[in-house]
């Protein structure tokens, strides 16, 4: 019994060991193939020795071969591939490279656009770093048909990078600059520094230093805000900044001080090597000519001659000698670098690096040979795929152009729409304004009539009477005049009216005003005021003439009151524009009054208090009252005033109060 147990447990570990040899995670069904190679490709970042990257890439090899002979979707098969192809380099490993970039077009759904158009960007992009030109323009034309007729997102204005850098490495740089300027008006992201960083390449070869530095700064920048960390071109502005002498030592120092104090740069030597041969280049600039550069600025860069910085230089020109045997170009760039330095240290060397730059300049020649009979053979075909990828672009560039006109348009013709829309009601209320403005004018007109009328009125009085003063009254002896002491007199301003006048006719505007005025009159007859005149906006009452005693206190209460009786108005009142408050002043004195000379058409007061109150009235704020000190000190019982703000107003002690 204990055997049989045993047995099942031991096929039960067995099964498991066998499943365990097959990709992890089977339970998912097909999708365990594309986590298991995505989980070796993390390995095969992370490992430290070329020991753990064969052996990361071997087991994804594993895994493809085992996708390729599966039964999975075909869109598994395309995915895999996808995530497998970094494992080998485009360059040392191009072939199995361009292979599985192939595969991912051949098993990728028609309707998987950003699939089969990765495949052949990607593919043409390896041709690049081949130097098969034509080829890799073949495969980018394809890729280009996808982007014309598909929204790519982030792929967007890639095609255009890539050409750009076919034309870059022809030495063609200003249409170079025309491409990489299409990619930046729809590249994002990543592929925008990327772009930004082959813009500043090509001004570099042109000799537009400036432009070079300023579109390797915008590199770095948008680099920064996607969360990439390269360095490229940092290290590719240094040499910009360099040719730009003085005005650019400042940047200079900046980039090869962070440079240098970044670990994760000087953990690989390429990036070392090419540190030093930009503090030996500065340094060579700086012999040759020393007021180029202020040593004082760049004392930790600069060296002076000496044997060890001699040897320094030396030593960093042999690595970039040895760094670029089989490019033509770079070779012979640092060998001119070489002839710089054997100038300022070594003349009787000097045939060396010369030697060297003739044998460089003899293979270029006969490899230009060959090129040409290459282009000729090219040209002979019967689609030459550069000519055409970039006769595609420069087509699409002016579609979109005109489809951007033809919005731009459109635009202007609802902008035009949109103001005619706008001017209607604003024509309309610029009538209405005018209407306004000549009702106002009549309505003023009318007001100023009354005013003058008053006024004539008014003289004609004074013309009738023998004087409008105590002494000519006690001279004329004449018994229609009478005399009252210690009279209040308050003047009322409404504040807030006269803005109505465009709204209302002139009858109502007028009816209402008269209703204000009986409104307070109404109020302030419960103290013993009596109302005894108008003037335009304003009322004139007065307390003490009859049986009614009106005491200071009294005539303060009288005008909080009127205040509380406006606020009601104010908040039922549907027909002024704005609220209509008071502005209160309140005097006490001799008052004179009386029927002027024999006519006796007119009862009329007058008196010096007249025009004091009025004074007060126009110091007063609005929804506030104005009492004489000489109106409290009439107060004959103990009153315990408010709280109230002195004043003084043309020699009139007073108090305002709220």
């Amino acid at each position: 019994m204990i055997r049989r147990k045993l047995t099942l447990l031991l096929f039960i570990l067995s099964t498991s060991l066998h499943a365990q040899k097959q990709a992890f995670l089977t339970d998912r069904g097909e999708a365990h193939w594309l986590d298991s190679i995505s989980f070796e490709y993390q390995s095969f970042r992370r490992a430290q020795t070329v020991e753990l990257r064969a052996q990361a890439k071997s087991k994804a090899s594993k895994l493809l071969r085992e996708v390729e002979g599966s039964s999975a979707d075909s869109a598994i098969k395309s995915v895999a591939y996808y995530r497998g192809f970094n494992f080998w380099d485009k360059r040392r490993e191009s072939k199995i490279y361009l292979l599985i970039l192939k595969r991912i077009k051949k098993w990728a759904p028609r309707d998987s656009v950003q699939l089969r158009f990765f495949s052949n960007y990607q593919t043409g992009n390896t041709f690049i770093f081949l130097e098969d030109y034509d080829s890799a323009a073949f495969y980018l034309n394809q890729a280009f048909d996808i982007d014309i007729q598909n929204d790519l997102g982030k792929y967007e204005g890639s095609v255009q990078d890539r050409a750009a850098l076919i034309l870059y490495l022809l030495e063609d740089y200003e249409n170079s600059l025309s491409l990489s300027e299409f990619s930046l008006r729809w590249a994002k992201g990543r592929l925008r520094a990327a772009v930004y960083n082959q813009l500043g390449n090509t001004h570099n070869r042109m000799g537009n230093f400036q432009e070079a530095a300023l579109a390797y700064d915008s590199a770095s920048l948008f680099f920064e805000r996607t969360g990439v960390a390269s360095w490229l071109p940092k290290f590719n502005s240094m040499n910009a900044y360099l040719e730009l002498g003085k005005d650019g030592e400042e940047k200079f120092l900046e980039a090869y001080s962070e440079l240098t104090k970044n670990k994760s740069v000087l953990n690989y030597q390429a990036y070392v090597d090419a540190l030093e041969l930009s503090r030996a280049e500065i340094c060579l600039a700086y012999w040759e000519d020393s007021s180029r550069y202020n040593f004082e600025d760049l004392n930790e860069i600069l060296l002076k001659p000496s044997p060890e910085s001699i040897r320094f230089i030396r030593s960093a020109l042999a690595k970039k000698i040895v760094n670029t045997e089989g490019e033509w170009k770079k070779n012979r760039e640092a060998y001119i670098m070489l002839k710089r330095f054997f100038v300022l240290v070594r003349q009787d060397s000097i045939q060396y690096a010369l030697k060297n730059i003739l044998e460089i300049d003899a293979e270029f020649i006969q490899e230009l040979s060959r090129d040409n009979e290459n282009l000729v053979a090219a040209a002979n075909r019967p689609r030459n795929e550069l000519k055409s990828l970039i006769s595609k672009i420069g087509k699409e560039e002016l579609l979109r152009s005109d489809k951007n006109s033809d919005r731009v348009e459109e635009n202007i013709v609802k902008g035009m729409v949109k103001i005619v829309l706008t001017l209607i009601p604003l024509i309309i209320c610029f009538i209405a304004l005018n209407k306004t403005v000549k009702s106002r004018k009549e309505i003023k007109s009318v007001l100023d009539k009354l005013t003058t009328i008053n006024t004539r009125e008014k003289k004609l009085l004074e013309s009738m009477v023998l004087g409008n003063n105590l002494e000519t009254v006690g001279l004329a002896g004449n018994s229609n005049f009478k005399q009252y002491n210690d009279v209040i007199v308050i003047n009322i301003q409404l504040d807030g009216v006269t803005s109505s006048m465009s709204i209302l006719s002139n009858d109502l505007f007028t009816k209402r005003l008269e209703d204000i005025f009986n409104r307070l009159a109404a109020v302030s007859s419960k103290h013993g005021l009596q109302r005894l005149k108008t003037d335009g906006t304003s009322l004139v009452l007065v307390g003490g003439i009859n049986e009614d005693y009106v005491s200071p206190s009294h005539a303060l209460q009288a005008a909080k009151d009127m205040h509380k009786s406006m606020k009601t108005f104010n908040h039922s009142n549907q027909e002024f524009e704005s609220p209509v408050l008071l502005r209160i002043g309140a005097d006490i004195g001799s008052v004179y009054s009386g029927l002027p000379g024999d006519l006796s058409l007119l009862l009329d007061m007058w008196g010096d208090v007249f025009p004091r109150v009025k004074k007060l009235e126009l110091s007063c704020p609005t929804g506030k009252t104005v009492l004489s000190q000489k109106v409290i000190d009439a107060e004959h019982y103990g009153v315990k005033w408010p709280k109230s703000e002195v004043i003084e107003v043309e020699s009139i002690k007073a108090r305002i109060f709220e």
